[in-house]
């Protein structure tokens, strides 16, 4: 449910960026680190490490976390805002 809040809150035509916003905040691919940023906070999450080396500024943040869907969660869970936006989407998907 993670990946498809996030799917449902980047326009199609921003797929292919390192950068996106979401719930008014700026999530940037780093690597190795994907960092979230808003409200004067900044939180970071750490990227896998053990699959392979992913060059900064060239992989797009979409496609990374399709292939590493569990990693949605802690984007969400790192930041105040994107946690309200997330419930705000599941209580209305109810």
């Amino acid at each position: 449910m993670e990946l498809q809040f996030i799917l449902d809150n980047v326009p199609q035509a921003f797929h292919s960026d390192t950068n996106v916003f979401v719930a008014g905040c700026f999530i940037c691919l780093a690597w190795p680190r994907i960092e979230i940023t808003a409200d004067s906070k900044k939180a970071v999450v750490m990227c896998p490490s053990e699959e392979w080396a992913f060059p900064r500024d060239n992989t797009p943040l979409i496609p990374f976390l399709k292939r590493f869907p569990g990693l949605c969660a802690s984007v969400i869970d790192a930041h105040p805002r994107l946690q309200r936006s997330f419930l705000d989407y599941c209580n209305n998907l109810e």
